[in-house]
């Protein structure tokens, strides 16, 4: 009787449960592969790759489908097959991952009665077209990483910044630029970047020798464990971005992603994104100057030479003030200039 019963379950229940030709199968589609889809023209062939993140009929894919899909900066697609698939391990690392021209991974997720009735060949000659004038406009864009005065360069200091840049009161020339019309900076109010080389720099997205956008980074040896933040590690941190389009435009994607491969650099403090580490990021730079630039959500403590991206409420005797056009006491200003170590 029991035994007729699991049969009958087999037979009919349990086959249908798992039948899954007419399911929905997600795909594991990186943020860049992603981002450049929704970034190129409308085709036929985008809208069918796009469908991969959000859910695709299994009954349209191959039996053994490829997944794990990932693009470099030439445009090239690497990917994962099935067989190296390990739950431990992340895909997208895997050293066994594979790289081919985008139209040619098709065949190995969609099935060929699926791409015959859908593809026609000039939907392939569109999209080849529109992928591949998306990353000719992004190997044309070069990315810089700035220290000492050379960081003067990425606020205009040189006339290299766009004339559309956008409002910001830390650019030099607002006279002359359409920057915000704010008062005019001084340049020793840049000491806090220029004179802290090992722990200060700014990265610019540069095209045809024109800046068109920075961010401002903060690298140093951690204080304090703090959660996620380990006394002793070494940590960058970025700033806010400035620059042609909002945050996460192409240039502040290709700026950010330098920052994330060369220092593993993670978002400040309340930034735009939030910031994937728990706790706070607290360094020992040099800080008495006598005036600030318009600086941008830190804080600084002179009498310690500290700086940080979030203010504790923990009892320490610490006077944290506003990074933002800050101005240090005068006897300590005396004490730097005079070699009197903090």
């Amino acid at each position: 009787m029991i035994k007729n019963y699991f049969k009958f379950l087999k037979e009919n229940l349990i086959i249908e449960q798992y039948s899954d030709k007419d399911q929905n199968k997600l795909f594991y589609i990186s943020e860049e592969f992603k981002r450049a889809l929704f970034e190129i023209e409308q085709s036929t062939i985008r809208s069918i790759l796009i469908d991969l993140k959000f859910g695709t009929l299994r009954k349209n894919i191959v039996d053994d489908p490829i997944d794990y899909l990932d693009c470099d900066a030439e445009g090239n697609v690497s990917f994962l097959k099935s067989k190296y698939f390990v739950s431990d391990i992340n895909g997208f690392k895997n050293p066994r991952r594979m790289k081919m021209k985008i139209t040619k991974i098709l065949p190995l997720i969609y099935n060929e009665e699926y791409l015959k009735s859908n593809i026609k060949q000039s939907d392939i000659e569109q999209f080849i077209n529109s992928w591949n004038a998306h990353f000719k406009g992004m190997s044309s864009i070069e990315i810089q990483e700035l220290r000492g005065d050379d960081i003067l360069r990425a606020y205009n200091y040189t006339g290299e910044l766009s004339k559309n840049f956008g409002s910001s009161c830390a650019n030099f020339g607002q006279e002359s630029n359409d920057f915000g019309e704010f008062e005019e900076p001084l340049i020793e109010s840049y000491d806090i970047y220029t004179k802290n080389p090992e722990n200060m720099g700014v990265v610019v997205a540069i095209k045809d020798n024109i800046i068109m956008g920075r961010r401002l980074f903060h690298q140093g040896i951690q204080l304090e464990n703090d959660n996620d933040y380990i006394e002793g590690n070494f940590y960058t941190i970025w700033n806010n971005y400035y620059g042609i389009g909002s945050a996460d435009s192409i240039y502040d994607r290709m700026i950010k992603k330098y920052l994330e491969k060369k220092y593993d650099a993670r978002p400040k403090y309340g930034i735009h994104g939030g910031n994937p580490r728990s706790g706070r990021f607290l360094i020992h730079l040099e800080t008495r100057f006598v005036e600030y630039c318009a600086f941008d959500g830190m804080h600084v403590c002179f009498e310690k030479n500290l700086i940080t991206d979030k203010i504790k409420r923990d009892g320490t005797q610490h006077l944290w003030v506003g990074t933002y056009g800050a101005r240090c006491p005068k006897r300590l200003v005396e004490e730097r200039l005079n070699g009197i170590k903090r």
